[in-house]
């Protein structure tokens, strides 16, 4: 399967592995990063797989790439309707849940290119102002499918629109997690695939907080907190690649217990 851990040092670990078991044929990347990951702060993480020889996989912090593989054989998956897409814990052991905040994860049956990376891990809320707190930040317009910086007062294009004109080109799974209130349910944009809150309280209202895009989901009030997706054949490895990515912001004291969180398992 597919899956993104964050691990008790700080670093990231993306690993496609063959039927769920690591094998000669496995790929792994380790994304050591400085500082640590865990200073409680907002990260944007990406991994854009390939399913062949020839395929390099490839692994971004914040935008830029921090590590790249390759299989030496196209790695081998058994499809099953029992294999859900998991955010925040990997439903095998108590030991790999995450604790911290994570928001706008995503799901793609294509490789996105570095571009369509940069530019949706720079994604900001809409109504981000332009002012002296901001300049020389660099923001993606969704709306206008162009990147722009603050100059201290205005947002300036830095290039003709079309970076990515559609960047839901490919997009089969997409959860916001801007709910709010006492539900359960993390809603799909796709309209496909909405996922259960797991092991929550039964009012989830104080979960729903503040995310880096709009909403956010805080895994840190319960045990083995979790999102599970129900099995959709959409959602499977796909025989030509794909990316998974999301926001997540944690710190050493939610995560200083275990070697490593599951942030995303697909699979």
């Amino acid at each position: 399967g597919l899956q993104i851990d964050l691990l008790n040092n700080g670093n990231l670990r993306a690993q496609l592995k063959n039927n769920g078991c690591f094998s000669g044929d496995d790929c792994r990347i380790l994304g050591y990063t400085n500082p640590s990951l865990l200073n409680n702060q907002w990260h944007h993480i990406a991994f854009a797989f390939g399913m062949s020889a020839s395929d390099t996989s490839r692994l971004y912090v914040n935008g830029v790439q921090v590590g790249t593989c390759s299989p030496s054989a196209p790695p081998t998956f058994t499809t099953s309707s029992s294999f859900d897409f998991i955010i925040g814990d990997s439903t095998e052991t108590d030991k790999e849940e995450f604790k911290g905040v994570i928001d706008d994860v995503r799901v793609y049956d294509r490789q996105l290119t570095a571009d369509d990376i940069m530019a949706l891990a720079t994604t900001f809320p809409d109504d981000l102002p332009c002012n002296a707190a901001y300049e020389a930040v660099m923001i993606y317009n969704e709306d206008e499918s162009v990147l722009q910086y603050c100059n201290g007062s205005q947002w300036i294009d830095m290039g003709p629109p079309g970076i990515n004109n559609d960047i839901t080109d490919g997009l089969v799974g997409h959860w916001a997690l801007d709910e709010t209130g006492n539900t359960s349910i993390a809603t799909d944009s796709t309209g496909t695939s909405d996922g259960n809150l797991t092991n929550f309280p039964a009012d989830p209202t104080a979960d729903w907080v503040t995310g880096q895009v709009g909403g956010g989901l805080d895994f840190t009030r319960a045990s083995s907190e979790y999102i599970d997706v129900p099995y959709n054949a959409a959602l499977q490895v796909p025989a030509s690649g794909g990316t998974l990515m999301g926001w997540f912001n944690s710190d050493l004291a939610n995560i200083g217990q275990n070697t490593s969180a599951r942030i995303i398992k697909l699979s």
